[in-house]
């Protein structure tokens, strides 16, 4: 049993270091990023539920259409949501925002979980650093890495024992194309 795990643990910590070590070779496609959300957000809404979180979603029904990879944009939301409803271990309120600023979409995932230390937000973006007891330290370098080279912006705003704002924003025209 105790190989099966550690197995499976050092298998996921391989892919995810496949994953950020990836080239970027995005698969740029017209996207409804509405539509993108609204589909993601149900693949966690049982897990969600299970955790005792409940989520909203406040979705502009007016954004253009995005230039973006959307299995790519899908896991760097689904990361974010996954890691919101871990850090709410006894429940909670996630909340998924759309809108447009300028020329770009902004995207804001909130949590009311147990927040990030001043001193750990700083390091969220490096590879192999985690608070987490199984985390590799690769997700949210992967999610960084991913919106990146969308020519978008990834920020992380959080308060101890308050919660987290993560704040992606993808430009509506692309600077580079992959």
């Amino acid at each position: 049993e105790i190989t099966a795990e550690e197995v499976e643990r050092v298998n996921r910590v391989i892919s995810e270091l496949l994953e950020f070590a990836k080239t970027s070779d995005l698969k740029l496609v017209a996207t409804d990023l509405r539509k993108l959300l609204e589909h993601t957000v149900g693949i966690v809404a049982q897990e969600a539920s299970f955790a005792g979180v409940t989520i909203t979603t406040q979705l502009d029904h007016n954004l253009p259409e995005l230039l973006v990879d959307p299995d790519r944009i899908t896991q760097v939301i689904l990361n974010i949501l996954i890691n919101a409803i871990q850090a709410m271990g006894q429940g909670g309120q996630l909340s998924v925002t759309t809108h447009q600023r300028e020329e770009e979409v902004v995207v804001d995932i909130s949590d009311t979980g147990h927040g990030i230390s001043p001193e750990d937000q700083g390091n969220m973006f490096n590879p192999y650093f985690t608070t987490k007891k199984n985390g590799t330290g690769l997700g949210l370098a992967i999610v960084h890495k991913i919106v990146e080279d969308h020519g978008g912006s990834v920020h992380i705003h959080s308060t101890k024992d308050t919660g987290t704002q993560v704040t992606v924003t993808l430009p509506i025209h692309p600077a580079r194309e992959s």
